[in-house]
């Protein structure tokens, strides 16, 4: 079974992709939008996969009332 993804995970991801924001669009530092279109294609595949383990997690729920 894969690793649970965290929404603190992603924050962690989406707060480092803030400096390279600021970078390329505050300083027009062209190195910073690789990184940065790395970082949010990183966010995409993790969230992705996050869907997925919510809809699973689901899934296994019991609905009130059952045993």
């Amino acid at each position: 079974m894969e690793e649970q993804i965290t929404i603190e995970q992603l924050i962690e991801i989406l707060e480092d992709a803030k400096q390279d924001y600021d970078k390329f669009y505050g300083r027009n530092i062209k190195a910073a939008s690789t990184r940065l279109r790395k970082k949010i294609q990183d966010v995409s595949k993790l969230t992705k996969v996050m869907r997925k383990q919510i809809i699973d997690y689901k899934k296994t729920i019991k609905k009130k009332g059952e045993i």
